[in-house]
């Protein structure tokens, strides 16, 4: 069995997380941190995430955060309509090049390749 949700963030929609960030409500931050910890709570039972940047993912996060704090209104809102899901962290299987991670698409043959 998984262990249980530490956070009711991990329950809502993509949607209404970035409408929440967007109104201020909650921080990019916040919701990075708590899908980190359910990673870690969670992999080594699932074995799902095969390699991470979570150091990376929380200083993104706090940039965004602090780019929210200059922007009001208008220009806010225009960059949410750039970037529908800013601040909303996910995830990509390694068939994806994401630089500096495995890149292996799944073949053994390519286990010590990295996305450059």
């Amino acid at each position: 069995a998984l262990p249980q949700l530490k956070s009711p963030l991990l329950l809502d929609p993509a949607t209404d997380l970035v409408a929440k960030i967007e109104a201020g409500k909650l921080s990019s931050e916040q919701i990075v941190t708590a899908f980190i910890q359910r990673i870690k709570d969670v992999n080594s039972i699932l074995n799902c995430v095969v390699d991470n940047r979570f150091g990376e993912a929380i200083s993104e996060a706090k940039q965004i955060d602090q780019l929210l704090k200059t922007l009001t209104g208008a220009k806010r809102k225009q960059l949410f309509q750039q970037k529908p899901f800013l601040g909303v962290p996910f995830t990509t299987k390694d068939c994806i090049a994401v630089f500096g991670l495995s890149w292996t698409a799944g073949l053994l043959a390519r286990k010590a390749a990295k996305a450059n």
